[in-house]
């Protein structure tokens, strides 16, 4: 099991190779257009298993064989980064098939002669990823929740939320059998398979996580600890930050019922995004590594990077990770500012502007009804907010009812939170 902790840190480096402006402006144009998801029964299958064969010599280039099963229909969608772009689809006979790929999504079209309810698909595709997560040289930063491979997953990959990039956490629901094989420039710092030979991997996850770049190690017990080579300095800082993620996961532990563990292999990756007021809840979780994003050069200046540690709990063990627009982002985001308070043992002035910041950066996406009963949520005195709470509203937030605010009110006045006259 491992850790990574995804972090910034100066690119010069590599900016002059994946910082094109050009590009970057061609895709917040495309994000800030609201995308036309396929009907949801496009993606009504099962993926059993992917073989994946990436070369990134000149350019980063992937095949990779995608096993579909209990499919219906003769048209099949499929979720994949928009910086990569498709080459062309095989079936294993190898023949080709028609495809359309617009946005974040791709429309396989099937022969109505294919007379069977499973079928291999051979992609290839080739790009640089996103400024955030680049497959580009020594550079490969993409982790197992990043749609880096095609996905049944009925989302966009990136939304705009205030004007910056938020990334879907996408990957299966089940476990599939994986293959990788990997031929190019260096060898991969970490892969979440076993090693089977020399550039080769296999195993069951979730999805493939394949990282590679300048990292140094040291170890801290049963830990080894993977960072940029210019954190060298934060190392102590890194340690501390540590100490209170074990502290404040066994909070959380207790308030959800929950026995996540952190893991011993904790690898912390440069974020390369030019936004990054967000970076602090960009985490993920799988049965074997966690990833998270922290900045200690530019969060030190303002607050000790541990401080921000109740704020990224959730997003790394829960399974609210999916978000297909930023209103339900802004719901979700809320509830996590004042579930990180909550759990924070900080003196609350210290961290009482981070909160507001959040609050009002989701704010303008609420309701009326929303704003009303937040307003009123913000009123109550933070020490008197039972457990309950937090529990139910995590359920609200997985639920499929899209009324959020309205059963968030039912539960405060459940709770005794609130009274009929306060609203």
């Amino acid at each position: 099991m491992g850790l990574i902790l995804f972090g910034s840190i100066p690119y010069d480096f590599v900016k002059p190779k994946i910082y094109d402006v050009k590009t970057l402006v061609q895709e917040y144009i495309s994000y800030s257009k609201k995308e036309n998801i396929p009907k949801a029964n496009l993606f009504e299958y099962d993926i059993e298993g992917m073989d994946v064969k990436v070369e990134n010599f000149d350019h980063f280039n992937v095949s990779v064989d995608v096993r579909v099963t209990k499919f219906k229909k003769t048209e099949l969608a499929f979720t994949l980064y928009r910086g990569f772009r498709i080459n062309k689809i095989m079936l294993s006979s190898g023949r080709e098939v028609p495809f359309v790929q617009k946005g974040d999504h791709i429309i396989v079209k099937l022969s109505e002669k294919l007379n069977m309810d499973s079928v291999t698909l051979t992609f290839t595709y080739s790009g640089k990823g996103s400024l955030s997560n680049p497959a580009m040289g020594k550079y490969i930063y993409l982790p197992s929740d990043f749609c880096w491979l095609p996905s049944n997953q009925p989302y966009a990959v990136r939304f705009l939320f205030n004007d910056e990039f938020i990334t879907s956490s996408l990957k299966n629901k089940n476990k599939i059998k994986y293959t990788l094989s990997y031929k190019g420039i260096g060898k991969p710092t970490f892969v979440n398979l076993p090693k089977t030979s020399d550039g080769k991997y296999a195993g069951n996850t979730t999805g493939i996580t394949l990282i590679s770049g300048d990292l140094v190690h040291v170890k801290r017990g049963k830990r080894t600890m993977y960072y940029p080579v210019s954190w060298f300095l934060y190392k102590e800082e890194l340690e501390s930050y540590l100490n209170e993620y074990q502290k404040v996961l066994e909070k959380y532990n207790g308030i959800f019922k929950t026995n996540y563990k952190l893991p011993n292999n904790i690898i912390l990756l440069p974020n390369m995004d030019i936004n990054d007021t967000y970076i602090y809840i960009n985490s993920f979780s799988d049965s074997d590594h966690i990833i998270l994003q922290i900045n200690p050069v530019e969060f030190t200046k303002k607050m000790p990077i541990n401080h921000l540690v109740p704020y990224q709990i959730d997003r790394t063990f829960s399974t609210n990770n999916t978000f297909n627009n930023p209103k339900k982002f802004a719901n979700w985001f809320i509830y996590n500012s004042l579930l990180g308070s909550y759990l924070s043992d900080k003196h609350k002035d210290s961290i009482q502007a981070l909160k507001d910041y959040q609050m009002y950066l989701a704010e303008s996406y609420l309701d009326e009804k929303g704003k009303v009963i937040l307003a009123q949520l913000l009123k109550i005195d933070e020490k008197k907010l039972p457990n309950e709470l937090f529990v139910r509203w995590k359920d609200i937030l997985l639920d499929e009812d899209k009324n959020d605010w309205k059963q968030i009110e039912k539960t405060l006045l459940q709770l005794g939170l609130l009274k009929e006259n306060d609203l």
